[in-house]
């Protein structure tokens, strides 16, 4: 089973704006996720603070995942050699 292209998610993340982003929640029901120069990246209406917090971290989590496939598998790759 091959597993996903590594190459187009770490392409994807190239283009996209670099994290760490933050995460604002308002005194209402009115989160954002904010860059290092506080431009809003994203608006959360009603009470999805959750994903919006989730959304701020996925920089820092994406790269971790990433950098932790790429580990496997050059262990899997040198023990089969």
């Amino acid at each position: 089973m091959k597993g996903p292209d590594l190459g187009a998610i770490e392409e994807r993340w190239a283009k996209a704006v670099p994290g760490p982003y933050t995460f604002w929640l308002d005194e209402g029901s009115m989160a954002w996720v904010v860059d290092d120069d506080g431009r809003r990246i994203a608006e959360v209406h009603g009470f999805y603070w959750l994903t919006a917090h989730a959304f701020a971290q996925a920089p820092t989590d994406i790269r971790a995942l990433l950098d932790e496939v790429q580990r496997l598998r050059k262990i899997i790759h040198d023990s089969a050699n």
